[in-house]
């Protein structure tokens, strides 16, 4: 034979209808009338399950939960804030990029690099590159990347010109000894830039001046 359940009477029968009334969710609504049947109708969890539409192990968790701890047992959680481990608030999190912001207006590039070291340095402590990224994707920030080519070049014309300059191999080393081996990994080199949507027109003006400077390189 099953055994009877029964729960405690921290409350009345009046309280408990009470709380079934004025629950503030469909699940806690659910628990309370489980506490219910446990009270009026003591009788084995199986049958109580059957009866409010819920499983067997639920029943036995909320009525010991409910022996041990009372009405505090079925009151539904407190909402976690969001974002609770966060170095700074939405607000300080602003005020740190605007920085970047008034550099991006003058024409300057900025890297997640900078950013992460500039954070770094704020909070005092070492960070993820993810917390960075994510900073970023909050305030609504977007990644750059220089075109391979330019928008507006021919096409045909590159090709020929590669083909021109690999006609002979002591042609060849003169054109590459004439060029100065910094510049040229510097000139290649693809770099992510970070501006938000709001500096737009200054960025262009900056990606520009980099593709000029980096087409000195081919």
């Amino acid at each position: 034979m099953s055994r009877v359940s029964t729960v405690k009477p921290h409350l009345t029968v009046d309280e408990v209808k009470d709380k079934i009334a004025t629950a503030p969710t469909a699940r806690c609504q659910q628990k309370w009338m489980i506490i219910y049947n446990a009270l009026v109708d003591p009788r084995p969890a199986i049958e109580i399950a059957t009866h409010t539409a819920t499983s067997l192990r639920t029943v036995h968790q909320v009525i010991s939960a409910y022996n041990r701890l009372g009405a505090a047992a079925i009151a539904p959680r407190a909402k976690r804030k969001k974002n609770p481990g966060a170095y700074l608030s939405i607000e300080e999190e602003i005020e740190f990029l605007e920085s970047f912001i008034e550099r991006a207006q003058q024409g300057h590039l900025t890297t997640v690099q900078e950013i992460q070291t500039a954070f770094e340095t704020k909070v005092e402590t070492s960070v993820a590159p993810s917390t960075i990224y994510r900073l970023l994707d909050r305030h609504g920030w977007r990644k750059l990347m220089p075109r391979p080519s330019h928008p507006n070049g021919n096409k045909a014309a590159r090709e020929a010109f590669k083909k021109l300059s690999g006609a002979g191999p002591n042609r060849c080393s003169r054109s590459l000894s004439r060029r100065p081996t910094s510049h040229c990994d510097h000139g290649s080199r693809r770099r992510a830039l970070w501006s938000s949507r709001a500096s737009k027109k200054s960025l262009v003006c900056s990606w520009n001046s980099t593709r000029k400077w980096a087409a000195a390189c081919p």
